[in-house]
C-alpha cells in the first residue's frame, strides 16, 4: 500500500502525460521529464511513467536503461494501450503498465475518477502498487493483460476515434450545403445518452435497420460528387443491414 507520497516521475510532455500529472498532483511527489534529455530524473524516483507514442516506447526505454540507479530500482510503466508489457522486460528494474483508457486533449477537463485505469506488472506486487497509484484519483482500476489491453484499444478506437471523425463528415457535409452542425447537437446527445443507458445495438434507429431502399439510394445519389462520404455511408449501411437482419 502507498502510505506515504511517492515520487513519480513522468517522462512525456504530451496529452496524457499532462493529464497524468494533473491527476497525480498532491496525492504523489511528481516530476515531468524531457523524453529527449531526461535530465529531470534523480534516482530518487519510486515509480517512472513513460508516456510517449508507440513508436518511441523502445528508444525511451533504451536511454532510460543508463539512468536507472542500481541503488533505487523504481518499477518504470508505459501507458499505451497497444503496446505490450515486455517492451520493458530488458531493464533492470519491475516494471509494468499504466493505461488510461481516455481520449485526452491538453486543455480539456477530465473527471479523473471517471477514467478506467488497466494495470499490468512485471509480478504481482509491481501489479499490486500501479493499482494502488491508480486508485488515488480512479475509481474504476482493472488489471489487463497485453492481449485484454490490445483488444480494449480496438474498440476503443472504434467508440471513440471512428465515432468523432463520422461527427467530422457530418459538419463537413453540413457546412458545404450551408447547414450548422450544432443542429446535430441535440440529435449527438441523445444518441450518446441510449448507447450508454442501453446496448447500442438494441437502441439503433434510421433508414438500415428498417432496410428502406428508397430513402437509402436518395442518400447515395445525393453524395455522388463526394466519392469518400459515399463509399463510407454505403459500407456504413450495409454493416448496419446486415447485423439486423430482415
Amino acid at each position: 500500500m502507498i502510505t506515504d507520497k511517492k515520487n513519480v516521475a513522468i517522462i512525456g510532455r504530451g496529452n496524457v502525460g499532462a493529464h497524468l500529472s494533473r491527476a497525480l498532483s498532491g496525492k504523489a511527489n511528481v516530476t515531468v521529464v524531457n523524453p529527449h534529455t531526461l535530465a529531470e530524473l534523480t534516482g530518487t524516483e519510486d515509480i517512472i511513467l513513460i508516456s510517449v507514442s508507440d513508436t518511441a516506447l523502445p528508444e525511451i526505454a533504451e536511454k532510460l536503461a543508463s539512468h536507472i540507479d542500481i541503488d533505487n530500482k523504481p518499477i518504470v510503466a508505459h501507458t499505451s494501450g497497444t503496446t505490450p508489457l515486455d517492451v520493458l522486460s530488458k531493464l533492470d528494474t519491475p516494471y509494468g503498465v499504466f493505461y488510461p483508457m481516455q481520449t485526452f486533449s491538453k486543455d480539456v477537463e477530465l473527471n479523473y475518477a471517471e477514467i478506467p485505469m488497466f494495470i499490468e506488472g512485471s509480478d504481482s506486487g509491481v501489479s499490486d502498487m500501479l493499482m494502488t497509484l491508480a486508485g488515488l484519483f480512479s475509481n474504476h482500476v482493472h488489471y489487463a493483460d497485453s492481449e485484454k489491453r490490445r483488444k480494449l484499444h480496438v474498440g476503443s478506437v472504434f467508440a471513440c476515434n471512428f465515432v468523432n471523425h463520422v461527427w467530422a463528415l457530418s459538419e463537413k457535409w453540413l457546412t458545404e450545403n450551408g447547414l450548422e452542425f450544432d443542429m446535430m447537437h441535440a440529435l449527438i446527445r441523445e444518441t450518446t445518452r441510449k448507447a450508454l443507458a442501453n446496448s447500442p445495438h438494441e437502441v439503433q434507429t434510421g433508414p438500415a435497420i428498417r432496410h428502406d431502399a428508397p430513402t437509402i439510394q436518395s442518400h447515395l445519389s445525393m453524395l455522388e460528387s463526394d466519392a469518400q462520404l459515399h463509399d463510407i455511408y454505403k459500407t456504413l449501411t450495409a454493416s448496419i443491414e446486415n447485423s439486423y437482419p430482415e
